[in-house]
């Protein structure tokens, strides 16, 4: 079954079902009993690349406009993965976003 998923997926690269099937994939062919240490906040995997990073960005204080800039999208791009992300995540706002968020690499730095 994962071998025809896997070959689905070459055939559908750029469909969300690919990058999906290729997720699953790879879940499903981790070992068990994984360490959980840097492991993602709950949902997190769930999301999408571009919703992550549309995501972090507005962990970051970002406003739509400005996130829109710096991914080269359009707002009307940002409203939609941040609204799917939230679903996702089951949070309603960015100050849940905020506070359910996972902390970035500047996040880190800037700590110490």
């Amino acid at each position: 079954m994962l071998a025809e998923l896997s070959r689905l997926t070459f055939t559908h690269t750029s469909s969300r079902l690919a990058e999906r099937v290729r997720w699953l994939t790879a879940r499903l062919e981790e070992p068990t009993g994984t360490s959980d240490e840097g492991a993602l906040p709950r949902g997190w995997a769930a999301l999408s690349s571009a919703e992550r990073q549309t995501a972090e960005l507005a962990i970051r204080g970002l406003g739509n406009r400005e996130i829109a800039e710096q991914l080269v999208v359009s707002r009307r791009t940002v409203e939609h993965r941040l609204s799917s992300t939230y679903k996702k995540l089951q949070i309603t706002s960015r100050k849940e976003l905020r506070a359910s968020g996972r902390p970035t690499e500047e996040d880190m730095t800037d700590a110490v």
